[in-house]
């Protein structure tokens, strides 16, 4: 379990955020960075949330070079780091970077606007649910371990 701690003040969390773009920088396959989560939206956080989006893909693992990185990174700043690689992540995540982070590096533009509109035109936003589909009623779906029953 990750131990919140205080939001550094504006002016510290400036300083932060400029360590962390000056080391992304320095990574010559990183093509973009957003910074998102509790440290930008909240006065409390666990951790330092970070995406970036590689070009190229180093060889290997992306495991691997997420951890790498999130240990040179909470080695410069002293705040733990929680790194994910953009390029192959879940598109619920990436639909969330977008909307919710804030662009913290910026090396290719026309790849960053490219991912960016090819994120979005991705997902599909479904109407919420009528009522009596979510209480249980006729019609409803009850999900069971693994067997799904239709209820009439």
């Amino acid at each position: 379990m990750v131990k919140e701690k205080v939001l550094p003040g504006a002016r510290k969390k400036e300083v932060i955020l400029a360590k962390i773009k000056n080391l992304l920088e320095a990574q010559p396959e990183i093509s973009f960075a957003y910074a998102h989560g509790s440290f930008l939206e909240q006065e409390t956080f666990g951790d330092i949330d970070l995406a970036i989006y590689l070009s190229p893909v180093p060889a290997g693992s992306g495991t691997y070079y997420e951890l790498a990185l999130e240990s040179a990174l909470e080695e410069l700043i002293h705040y733990p780091v929680d790194l994910r690689i953009l390029n192959e992540a879940p598109l619920s995540f990436k639909y969330s970077v977008l909307r919710n982070g804030t662009r913290i590096l910026e090396k290719d533009e026309d790849l960053r606007v490219a991912f960016q509109e090819q994120t979005p035109s991705s997902i599909t936003i479904l109407p919420p649910a009528p009522e009596a589909l979510l209480e249980g009623g006729p019609g409803s779906v009850k999900y069971d371990h693994l067997r799904v029953e239709k209820r009439s």
